[in-house]
């Protein structure tokens, strides 16, 4: 999908938006604006610094005023008796100068302006994203923020991305890149490049091929950069070999140590975390997304191969606060039928009790994720999860405390994991309907009000969907602090 991340969507960000040739040293509170006539004044000193080629002189000058010279007079080499034109002064103060040709000029209406970049920028340093995701750059739209990696381009191509699709899917992709396609031609001196017409072709690979995740080179791109950073001990002619030999010697052993059950000894157990923890995938980005896209259902939730069963650690016990067990109570008979009895249950009741202690964790494993309670690691704490009362979507909140529980059933001992979460209480109907997203379902973002209910409600760890990044966020619409997931 190097077409659409690093391709077309590239090219909307630098050449359509512009945001490869700003002059970011504006960002300086120290810098302030200038006036008409220090435009004016600055404009006069940039003509005889470009006849005498003083880099030393025109380093000192804002890089706008260069600029708008440069693109009034065609950026060729002046000499001392070249003619230079010096472009028209702003009606307003500004730090950015630019060339205005005349009052109609478009230029004056652009969509990065100073303005929304300072904007985008306090939103990305406002969110809060789980710890596997790449942030992106602090200082977006300046030249210093580097090279922008996959993982950052993906995120608006979402529509031909998705871990499962189907004809409907499909053809309303290529209908939205046929549209953007035609409003780009409204554009003046827009140049469309190859990767546009290549872009009409994805609907038929779609088809062909299913979902992009099974057939895209972005893992060829993450293990092209385990082969850049190899140190080959000047052997690189046999590096194929060690490659495909070890490839071969971790695939056996994951089969050894997932196939084979080990007894329930306190040995076994050591090497089977020591084994979890040497293959805990700690990569970011892409390729864990992929991995775990290989079997999903319906919706876009991938299965991840089962963790190994969770051990008790019987001298970490506690007692579970009366809300949470009686929480956690009603979810077991939901589970296993009322085999079991409350703690403070009359006498006459011969039924087993359900055991009222949990062992309390700050973080867990789950599904190569790592999900953590909101005092641990605040980002790694946001969660959609799946609840009998929001049927048209996910719920979402943050958790508060993680939890292991034991119970004999008869045959075995069974140990399961809990999360204890505040859920964000949904908008009301009268202000869903004025959610800026709804009008983007595509997107499957919505808005949340940034309070939590008034009870915690305990779901089994299985029953998380996902992360989300947060934003909070105030709506002209609604007029009250949403979080925006």
């Amino acid at each position: 999908m190097h077409n659409l991340f690093l391709g077309e969507l590239r090219h909307h960000c630098r050449d359509v938006w512009g945001i490869n040739v700003k002059d970011k040293s504006s960002d300086s509170p120290k810098m302030l604006p200038h006036t008409p006539d220090e435009q004016r004044e600055w404009l006069r000193k940039v003509v005889p610094y470009i006849r005498d080629g003083s880099h030393s002189r025109l380093s000192r000058v804002r890089k706008g005023y260069i600029v708008a010279v440069a693109e009034l007079n065609g950026a060729r080499r002046a000499h001392r008796d070249t003619e230079i034109q010096v472009p028209p002064v702003l009606a307003e103060a500004t730090k950015d100068f630019r060339l205005v040709r005349d009052e109609y000029d478009i230029s004056r209406f652009s969509v990065l302006d100073q303005a929304t970049v300072t904007r985008l920028r306090e939103d990305i340093n406002a969110t809060t994203f789980p710890s596997w995701m790449e942030r992106p750059p602090r200082n977006f739209g300046s030249p210093s923020h580097g090279k922008l990696k996959a993982d950052l381009w993906r995120t608006s191509q979402y529509l031909a991305t998705r871990r499962s699709t189907n004809q409907a899917r499909i053809d309303k992709f290529d209908e939205h890149m046929r549209e953007y396609l035609r409003s780009l031609r409204d554009l003046p001196d827009h140049q469309f490049v190859p990767n546009h017409h290549l872009s009409l072709h994805l609907k038929e690979c779609l088809e062909l091929f299913g979902p992009v995740h099974t057939w895209w080179a972005f893992p060829f791109e993450h293990f092209n950069g385990i082969l850049q950073r190899l140190n080959t001990n000047s052997k690189s002619d046999e590096m194929p070999l060690t490659f495909m030999q070890y490839f071969y010697l971790g695939t056996n052993i994951r089969s050894l140590m997932e196939d084979t059950g080990w007894p329930d000894l306190a040995p076994f157990r050591a090497m089977r975390a020591a084994y979890e923890d040497a293959i805990r995938d700690t990569v970011r980005g892409t390729r864990l997304a992929d991995f775990y896209a290989q079997h999903s259902r319906d919706s876009d939730e991938a299965i991840a191969p089962q963790l190994p069963t969770h051990q008790l650690d019987e001298h970490r016990l506690e007692t579970m606060p009366r809300d949470h067990y009686q929480s956690l109570f009603e979810h077991i008979v939901s589970l296993d039928g009322p085999i079991f009895a409350p703690m403070l249950a009359d006498v006459e009741d011969r039924r087993p009790r359900l055991p009222d202690t949990a062992q309390y964790l700050t973080a867990i494993q789950h599904q190569g994720l790592t999900y953590s309670t909101c005092k641990s690691a605040y980002g790694n704490s946001l969660v959609l999860f799946r609840s009998p009362d929001r049927q048209d979507h996910h719920a979402a909140g943050r958790i508060c405390d993680i939890l292991l529980h034991g119970r004999d059933t008869g045959a075995n001992t069974t140990v399961d994991a809990f999360v204890v979460l505040e859920e964000f209480v949904p908008l009301s109907s009268e202000h869903a309907a004025a959610d800026p997203f709804h009008q983007y379902p595509d997107l499957e973002t919505r808005l949340f009000y940034n309070c939590v209910e008034s009870s915690c409600r305990i779901v089994p760890l299985n029953d998380i969907v996902c992360h989300f990044a947060s934003l909070l966020y105030t709506p002209e619409t609604i007029k009250e602090e949403c979080v925006v997931n």
